[in-house]
């Protein structure tokens, strides 16, 4: 049983309100988004994963979280959420640090961190999606010369920020109408879509509503492109799939250099060589890892897709100068 939801905040200012032939979608109860929340997710040792049996890996919703209370706990997951904020104040904790929330306010969580909203002073309403990298992937044509830059392009705001503290952007209100307007739509077709022609929709809407907010993103001046290089997208690509194999060829293609090129800028550019560099990175987040959840050690090194475990313990005592089990065990005693 739906229930219909005005969402004249999502499109109106304090003096007035714009088309009003977008004013009203019919979506789920937040009692009924979260009976399919259950479905859809399932959680092993403190990572949220997509089940199996959810299909597309993507989960639109409209969610209150009410004011003096706090979302699910602190969380992490194996997928990339977006959230926008449409109505309410309050503060989201993302990666230990603390951000103020309000109307407008878009925030891209990568699958790195963790996260949640600490407390709503006032009741939050907001948009949320959650999906996998892989669904990107999947949605343009692998002949297309250009479906690895699509694919990189409408994930770059979940990585490429100057101040890595910027995890957010505001919308002003023309945009803020802009972007509901496709959020709503990708909603209404995932819950009430045509069986037949479900998949077809939620995919465009879906791959319109990430165009629609880089294009904001953009526009809002934070892909700013002093400092870019060509190696930028490579950054970026191996930042979004660190923990899985990298085809060296790949990142070649996407520098448009030659291998030895790439190797050489990847060294000036980042102190790093590019092995070190993806290593750092399963490195950060297997800290993460033993810290915020039980996995056992073995299934971390998989996790991250370290060649063997015998590799992951000589790469992590190397890094930080202890094991991962004395890691754990430390800064568990400090807590």
């Amino acid at each position: 049983m739906s229930k219909k939801i005005i969402m004249k905040t999502a499109f109106e200012s304090p003096k007035k309100q714009t088309d009003c032939f977008f004013s009203s979608y019919d979506l789920p109860s937040t009692e009924k988004i979260e009976q399919l929340r259950t479905g859809m997710f399932f959680i092993e040792n403190g990572i949220s994963h997509f089940t199996k049996e959810s299909g597309i890996p993507l989960f639109p919703f409209y969610d209150i979280v009410d004011s003096g209370k706090a979302s699910i706990g602190p969380h992490i997951h194996d997928f990339f959420e977006i959230e926008l904020i449409l109505e309410g104040e309050g503060v989201e904790t993302i990666g230990g640090q603390d951000y103020p929330v309000a109307r407008g306010n878009v925030f891209f969580i990568n699958h790195i961190v963790q996260h949640r909203i600490r407390k709503a002073q006032t009741p939050l309403k907001r948009l949320m999606a959650a999906f996998a990298p892989s669904l990107i992937d999947g949605m343009f044509s692998t002949h297309s010369p250009l479906s690895v830059f699509t694919s990189h392009v409408l994930t770059e705001p979940f990585f490429s920020r100057p101040n890595k503290e910027k995890t957010n952007f505001i919308l002003n209100e023309k945009a803020l109408a802009r972007v509901s307007v496709i959020w709503l739509q990708l909603i209404r077709s995932y819950f009430n879509g045509k069986p037949e022609y479900r998949e077809f929709f939620i995919k465009n809407y879906f791959s319109s509503l990430l165009s629609a907010l880089l294009e904001e993103y953009l526009d809002a001046g934070i892909d700013n492109n002093a400092g870019k290089t060509p190696l930028q997208p490579v950054i970026n690509f191996i930042n979004t799939n660190f923990q899985k194999t990298i085809n060296i060829e790949m990142l070649v293609s996407l520098a448009g250099q030659s291998k030895s090129a790439v190797y050489k800028n990847f060294k000036k550019l980042t102190g790093h060589t590019l092995t070190g560099y993806i290593n750092a990175l399963k490195i950060e987040k297997s800290r993460e890892l033993l810290l915020t959840t039980s996995l056992p050690l073995a299934r971390i090194a998989e996790y991250l897709n370290f060649n063997s475990y015998t590799y992951f313990f000589r790469m992590f005592k190397k890094n930080c100068g202890i094991s991962p089990e004395q890691y754990r065990t430390r800064r568990r005693e400090l807590k």
